[in-house]
């Protein structure tokens, strides 16, 4: 290989790449690291300097523990593959979801707010000007749109954290006047607000804040979200996404996510052991292919299934949360924490999704297209997912170089990407852009809305899923149980956008049954859902009682009364005209109705279209 002289300007005439090895005694091999495609603002002449910073992505990989060693890792060149393609594709410094007018709130957080704190975990392991200058891009986004990203509720801890990051890499005051805003909103919200996955969000930025500023009111606030964990983390280690009776794979995986970022700012003893039950938990969901199983057969009971996604387990308003693509880089991150021989399995299979830095949204488990959720289950290129997966795997190489990961690096051809029939041009210069939204002209949308009514109207700004919803309402996550997660028979999805009979419930307290017992409080889903017009409600009482059945918006506010006062056992039915309760027409959009029968309640959803 020919030197380089100090100084010299070098063309990039041929693909080159980053081969990182490690010590010869662990035999872990080499990453190797495609550095071919620059992005825009650094194509054409490159200087060594320059060369050595990019470069330094390769530094920062720890090698893992000899006992797992395997001959290599693809996490720096999936990392680089994705900062190149959302180099390639910016718009404004930040590259969007095509998703974007669903929900505006949402796809920002999952987008720009993941992509920058992925870029400013890569600024703590290679604290490049090219790093801050992907830091400050979105952070400035965000700044100048502040009051449309923002939510007003727990889901705003990202985007405080994010503030609060792009700070503590720029030293920039306004990210941290926004951070503090934020973070201020978020310690007015009541407890029931900010708890499971939206709670740890709020514990993100509270626990950065703390460490910025020394605020020990915040570092509290952080330490109550942890401290109510444990009363929802099941046996086997397994959390609910909302339902306290459920269990979901990816809402576990997620959580488990946030609290090792919250472990590294905040010193909290009661983190590790919720930690080690995740672990514990996922170790027994992902096989040895590094694929997730999401169900298996009872060890007690022939014929019997455990289901581990929510929807399946006694949460009926939930979505169908499996084979989420970013749940891997979760599960990743897991992993390589406690050293596991897992992360290198999981690796491989992500690696096996990947089409030169992108992911689609899932990789199985395809809904229907009247499921509402299916929009955002069918993009081949999800910027959303990637953006989550590039800030998860990028919390591992700052982790590594954190931990004092050092490294032999040079420059080696690399013909790994050769297939794609590039000339060793840069892909920012052929940019595909980003794929057409699947949804224009849609009637079906998620949480049942359409872009835009038909008269032209504003589209609301924020949308979301049912069980976001009531974490937005602060609503209890026990009204909503009403199964387990054992069941006999068919799951409510048994293949691949294959709808089918709900399973039946096995209830373990005094002996196992076949079936439902036949006298219990039970809501119905509603139907026709979504409703045009007008839709019914059924549910059953297993004994004469008052009852109260009502419906309530996102916002938690009572839209109308449909009933109150005493009826008998059995099933009653109820028709809701789907009008407010001076007789208005309610808008389009999602709807609870709340069945109150003495302590006991149950709730279902309602999507009304206009």
């Amino acid at each position: 290989m020919p030197k380089i002289r100090a100084g010299a300007p070098i063309l990039l005439a041929k693909p080159f790449a980053v081969a990182y090895h490690d010590d010869a005694r662990c035999g872990f091999g080499r990453f190797l690291t495609n550095l071919r495609r620059w992005p825009v603002r650094m194509r054409g002449f490159v200087t060594p300097a320059r060369l050595a910073l990019a470069a330094g992505l390769a530094l920062a990989a720890l090698q893992p523990p000899a006992a797992a060693a395997l001959p290599n890792d693809p996490l720096l060149r999936i990392v680089h593959r994705m900062n190149r393609y959302f180099h390639g594709h910016e718009v404004d410094g930040v590259t969007l979801d095509s998703r974007y007018a669903i929900n505006p709130t949402e796809v920002v957080r999952l987008s720009v707010v993941s992509q920058l704190l992925g870029y400013a975990e890569l600024y703590k392991a290679v604290p490049s000007q090219t790093f801050r200058q992907d830091i400050v891009e979105r952070a400035d986004y965000l700044a100048a749109r502040f009051d449309e990203v923002s939510s007003r509720t727990a889901f705003d801890g990202m985007l405080a954290y994010s503030f609060l990051e792009a700070y503590d890499a720029t030293r920039d005051p306004s990210y941290l006047d926004k951070g503090r805003v934020l973070v201020e909103q978020l310690e007015g919200l009541s407890g029931d607000q900010i708890i499971l996955n939206g709670g740890l969000m709020a514990a993100m930025a509270f626990a950065k804040y703390h460490r910025l500023t020394g605020d020990d009111a915040a570092a509290q606030r952080a330490r109550d979200v942890v401290g109510t964990l444990p009363a929802y983390q099941h046996q086997d280690g397994g959390f609910p996404h909302w339902c306290s009776c459920s269990k979901d794979v990816h809402y576990t995986d997620w959580m488990s996510m946030e609290l090792i970022l919250i472990q590294r700012m905040l010193d909290d003893p009661a983190i590790e052991p919720i930690l080690e039950g995740t672990q514990a938990f996922m170790e027994g969901r992902v096989d040895a292919s590094g694929n997730t199983r999401y169900q298996e057969p009872c060890p007690d009971y022939p014929g019997c299934t455990t289901y581990y996604y929510s929807i399946a387990t006694g949460c009926s308003i939930d979505y169908d949360t499996r084979a989420f693509t970013n749940e891997l880089g979760y599960s990743a991150l897991l992993f390589d924490h406690f050293h596991s021989p897992k992360y290198f399995t999981v690796m491989r299979f992500l690696r096996s999704l990947e089409n030169r830095g992108t992911f689609a949204d899932k990789w199985d488990f395809w809904p229907p297209p009247d499921d509402p959720y299916y929009p955002w289950t069918v993009s081949d290129t999800s910027v959303v997912n990637m953006s989550v997966i590039f800030w998860s795997l990028s919390s591992i190489v700052s982790a590594r170089r954190a931990a004092g990961a050092s490294a032999e690096y040079a420059l080696l051809a690399d013909d790994e990407d050769e297939a794609d029939g590039s000339d060793g041009t840069l892909l920012a210069t052929r940019s595909r852009g980003l794929e057409p939204s699947p949804l224009a002209g849609a009637r079906t949308v998620p949480d049942g809305l359409r872009l835009a009514p038909e008269d032209g109207a504003a589209a609301p700004a924020r949308r979301w899923t049912a069980v976001d919803s009531l974490l937005i309402a602060g609503a209890d996550p026990s009204i909503t149980c009403d199964a387990t997660s054992r069941s006999v028979g068919t799951p409510a999805r048994d293949e691949p956008g294959t709808l089918t009979t709900p399973p039946r419930t096995i209830l373990a307290a005094g002996g196992l049954k076949r079936s439902e017992p036949a006298a219990r409080l039970q809501l119905l889903p509603i139907s026709p859902d979504p409703g045009r017009g007008g839709c019914d409600v059924q549910f059953t009482l297993p004994a004469s009682t008052d009852a109260a059945l009502d419906v309530y918006d996102v916002d938690g506010r009572r839209v109308r009364e449909l009933l109150s006062g005493r009826l008998g056992p059995g099933r009653h039915a109820v028709h809701w005209d789907e009008r407010d309760a001076a007789g208005v027409e309610s808008p389009s959009g999602l709807y609870f109705l709340r069945l109150q029968v003495g302590p006991e309640a149950r709730s279902t959803k309602a999507f009304v279209i206009r």
